[in-house]
């Protein structure tokens, strides 16, 4: 694959708290390097990194991180280390990739966002990849954005919306510094978001051309050694980016307010 240079000399470093802590979930969710929050806040769906099981953790109200009641589509074997997850914006299908295997899947849920009612053949990616240690897709499916562990962020095209068995391999178009552990995009791609497992922060950009980031405008870095210093596994946010949820270490969720 071949890697784009980067010029940051125009970057402009933000000023000011665009990102706010605003609490830590009240329960657990145990071992975990995956997390998704859809849009609508009532739910976090995780997958469990030992026992491979798909949970949903209904929320008592929307970003409500009180208190939760899972269900569970069961286990996802024989795919293990399962290490990110995306929903389709209707809650038809949902996609994952593994260390493991090194490879994205999906599965289609018969009733939307009900993880009890996953239903028919589980759906493999064609090619296999270094890390799958963020997902993304765009809100039409036709693109698809990894955080590939320590190797940066590849953006890959499906020829047909939504199905994973049409996905190229993609390219590298942004190297970044740190080892990758999540990643989402919002403002028609021209905002992205990834987290660190290692430095335990979120660092947000903004770019002039959608998914083009030699053309970074603006950054802003999140640290907060008070309620986010077990650092980052697994991250999500909605697809306005206004709501950002990660993992705290790999049993807790801190919820986070974002005006970037």
């Amino acid at each position: 694959m071949s890697r784009t240079n980067f010029n940051f000399s125009k970057r402009q470093k933000l000023q000011g708290e665009p990102v706010q802590f605003i609490e830590e979930s009240k329960f657990s969710i145990g071992a975990v390097y995956s997390l998704f929050m859809p849009d609508s806040g009532d739910a976090i769906f995780h997958i469990h990194l030992t026992n491979y099981n798909l949970y949903k953790n209904t929320l008592p109200k929307p970003f409500d991180l009180s208190s939760s009641i899972t269900s569970t589509s069961g286990s996802l074997s024989p795919t293990t280390f399962q290490t990110s997850l995306f929903f389709k914006p209707d809650g038809t299908r949902f996609f994952y990739g593994t260390d493991a295997q090194k490879r994205i899947y999906s599965w289609d849920l018969a009733t939307p966002w009900d993880v009890t009612t996953r239903t028919g053949t589980r759906k493999n990616s064609p090619m296999t990849f270094p890390f799958i240690h963020g997902l993304y897709f765009s809100q039409d499916g036709l693109n698809c954005v990894i955080a590939d562990g320590s190797n940066g962020i590849r953006k890959c095209e499906l020829s047909t919306a939504w199905d994973i068995t049409k996905i190229n391999s993609g390219t590298i178009i942004y190297n970044a510094p740190d080892y990758l552990d999540g990643i989402s995009f919002y403002d028609s791609g021209k905002k992205f978001i990834y987290s660190t497992r290692d430095g335990a922060k979120l660092e947000l950009f903004e770019v002039s051309n959608p998914y083009d980031f030699t053309t970074i405008v603006k950054s802003y870095t999140f640290t907060d050694a008070v309620n986010f210093a077990s650092g980052g596994l697994g991250m999500s946010a909605t697809s306005d980016g206004k709501k950002i949820i990660s993992g705290r270490g790999t049993s807790k969720i801190v919820l986070l307010n974002n005006n970037f």
